[in-house]
């Protein structure tokens, strides 16, 4: 029996063996090879992440940086606009002040020199007297005397009714210690009363004259109700005596004459010639000029002045 002999392995058989084999590696698991690949990929995505968060950040940086900085420029606006309206505002106090100084300056000198002068000072304290109140009123009660010189004369032969008649106080009317009226202060008024002795038998004269005008102590002038009341002695005595006297002379002719009935007769003649001696030789009131005489207040009057 013939025995089989192996033939030699040919160069191509081995190499389609070595690729056989290589095959079958593939096929039996992963390698090493593709596990280290990966590693570099994974560095990769960690530094683009990295990177990107330092892109992030940069951008809040800058985004930050510039929202600060336009709050700066707001607050330096701000700070700008402030000193424009200062400014402002002192360009119209100096505009005030140089319009206040025109007008001092186009003023007159004279105050300017008493503003300076040292006599106002003095005279600044005397301003609280000029605010004083005023003093209360004063009453001239009814019955006050008042002494009024006359400045023309009167007579009851010649006074007429309603004559006007101007006189002046001979003395300052003063009432608890206020000086109502001055020495010399105008008083007028009129007659309103005349009786002569002279022309009414048996008359008692006088003379009446009331005031109604005074001018009192602060240059105003009051109505007032003051009267001068002169009265004579009665010529009723006086005036008898003369008419019977010049009865009884006639009555005595009268019967030289003609008997009784001349007596009569002569009595009635010498009645009415003793009548008219008698109104001829009456008395009278004599006011002379610039005599002084005390009236009398009639009716209360209220002075309100200084």
């Amino acid at each position: 029996m013939h025995s089989k002999i192996a033939a030699p392995t040919s160069p191509v058989t081995l190499a389609l063996a070595a690729l056989v084999a290589l095959g079958a590696a593939g096929c039996g698991g992963p390698s090493k090879p593709p596990q280290e690949a990966a590693a570099p990929a994974a560095e990769d995505a960690q530094a683009a992440a990295a990177a990107e968060a330092a892109a992030a950040e940069k951008a809040a940086a800058e985004q930050a940086a510039a929202e600060q900085a336009a709050a700066d420029l707001a607050a330096r606006e701000q700070e700008l606009e402030a000193k424009r309206l200062e400014l402002e505002l002192r360009e119209r106090e100096l505009a005030a002040q140089q319009a206040a100084a025109a007008k001092a300056a186009a003023k007159p000198a004279a105050p300017v020199k008493t503003a300076s002068a040292p006599k106002p000072a003095a005279a600044a304290p005397a301003a609280p007297a000029a605010a004083a109140p005023p003093p209360p009123p004063v009453t001239v009660p009814a019955g006050t005397q008042v002494s009024v010189k006359l400045n023309t004369g009167y007579s009851t032969k010649t006074a007429t009714l309603g004559e006007a008649v101007n006189a002046e106080l001979a003395s300052d009317l003063v009432v608890d210690g206020r000086r109502v009226a001055k020495a010399g202060a105008p008083i007028s008024g009129t007659i309103t009363e005349v009786t002569s002795g002279s022309k009414k038998i048996g008359a008692v004269p006088a003379l009446k004259i009331d005031f109604t005008q005074l001018v009192v102590a602060d240059g105003g002038t009051m109505p007032v109700a003051i009267r001068i009341n002169q009265k004579g002695q009665s010529e009723k005595g006086r005036d008898t005596a003369k008419i019977a006297g010049g009865t009884a002379a006639g009555a005595i002719i009268g019967h030289q004459v003609d008997g009784d009935k001349g007596k009569v007769i002569g009595g009635v003649i010498g009645g009415v010639a003793g009548a008219i001696g008698a109104q001829k030789t009456g008395t009278e009131v004599e006011l002379p000029a610039g005599s002084v005489h005390a009236a009398s207040v009639r009716t209360a009057f209220t002075y309100t002045g200084k």
